[in-house]
């Protein structure tokens, strides 16, 4: 009896200290600012499963981390046990930051990669534009950005296959499903969120400040 009570203590002990470690467990230190802070990595839809407060010492508005139960989020990264996560709105205000990585479930890529019909017609988000079609029997996408700033605007653009990537579409420069993921060159990846429209893309797409990634609304009838 004496050499079980000494088991069960222990085994006690370190559930303890296990559950302490979780509890003790900080966000990485590296700054979570949602899509603006993709790094070619992960690019996921998620959704809340637990109320939660994102951490406010590594991200942008610390005022405003209430994530609801229910919530769509986007996933950019996880580490040390934490999600970065941001809000799947479209908007300047975005909700963004790490939160414990067991309060959010992944959702399949069946939700972030729908049909292809899903996804034909227009889309914007700020200076950006971006039209699904089909052409000459094939799923294509088209894009155009501009950036304007004190000077002359830049501009870009980027135009090919939708190839199934991840848990949703990439498009490269090579126009090739097995082409590198080069970050280099013009390389555009896009998911479903709800709705909306997610896209990413590499900084190669054009002109200095121009950039495709944001959160994109249906503009116009799907085009056919």
């Amino acid at each position: 009896m004496g050499m079980i009570s000494n088991l069960s203590l222990a085994l006690a002990m370190w559930i303890a200290a296990a559950s302490a470690a979780c509890a003790d467990a900080q966000p990485p230190k590296d700054g979570c600012y949602g899509i603006k802070s993709f790094d070619g990595g992960m690019l996921k839809v998620g959704r809340v499963s637990k109320s939660t407060v994102a951490d406010p010492r590594y991200s942008t508005d610390p005022m405003r981390k209430h994530f609801k139960a229910g919530e769509l989020v986007i996933l950019t990264k996880m580490e040390n046990g934490y999600a970065c996560v941001q809000e799947a709105m479209p908007g300047n205000e975005i909700m963004d930051g790490w939160v414990p990585a067991d309060n959010v479930q992944i959702l399949p890529a069946s939700k972030s990669r729908p049909s292809t019909r899903w996804w034909l017609g227009y889309w914007n988000s700020n200076g950006s534009k971006i039209l699904f079609q089909i052409l000459d029997k094939r799923f294509w996408a088209s894009g155009s950005s501009t950036w304007q700033g004190f000077g002359e605007p830049h501009f870009g653009d980027f135009e090919g296959h939708p190839f199934p990537y991840g848990d949703g579409f990439r498009i490269t420069e090579a126009d090739k499903p097995d082409a590198p993921d080069d970050t280099t060159s013009c390389t555009v990846k896009m998911i479903a969120v709800g709705s909306y429209m997610v896209v990413v893309d590499s900084g190669g797409c054009g002109g200095t400040n121009v950039s495709f990634t944001g959160i994109y609304s249906r503009s116009h009838a799907r085009h056919r």
